[in-house]
């Protein structure tokens, strides 16, 4: 349906925020079920499916409804939301962390190198129609201990969980 929030952009949330069904239906105000009946195969309301889209396009209505809701989350989960909440702020905050971060997400599987070679053609084409490095850490070397800190960081994330 159109304007409907689908099953894909409802997992993508739950990747964004590394959280359950159940804690992410807790943070929406929704019954625990909520979720798990949307991949059940029911269609969200259309105050659901706003309340959704909300999450997945506007980081800091979640946070804020995270903050809202976290009696009725568990310890664990509430710790893994923040972290990730923290750690989306801090990519937020950097145009290399954001790109780098979407090229990952978006083929699941990277190399270093091929991350390297990646994030240097899109400023290169970047530069070619703007004329402006998209970049901070274009210069020769900064990208390859840039794209070594990030993967070191993504290690530690998944190891502190």
């Amino acid at each position: 349906m159109k304007g409907i929030i689908d099953l894909d952009e409802i997992s993508e949330i739950l990747a964004k925020y590394d959280v359950g069904k159940e804690a992410l239906a807790d943070i929406a105000g929704f019954g625990k079920a909520t979720i798990k009946r949307y991949y059940e195969g029911y269609i969200p309301a259309r105050k659901y499916s706003d309340r959704l889209l909300e999450f997945l396009n506007h980081e800091l209505s979640f946070i804020n409804s995270v903050e809202k809701h976290k009696d009725k989350l568990k310890p664990v989960a509430y710790h893994k939301v923040t972290v990730r909440c923290e750690r989306l702020r801090e990519i937020g905050n950097s145009k290399t962390e954001q790109i780098t971060n979407y090229i990952v997400t978006q083929l699941e599987e990277v190399t270093p190198l091929a991350l390297e070679k990646l994030l240097a053609f899109s400023d290169g084409v970047n530069y070619a129609l703007n004329g402006t490095h998209m970049i901070e850490e274009a210069r020769p070397g900064c990208m390859v201990r840039f794209i070594r800190q990030y993967i070191t960081s993504i290690r530690n994330l998944v190891i502190n969980q």
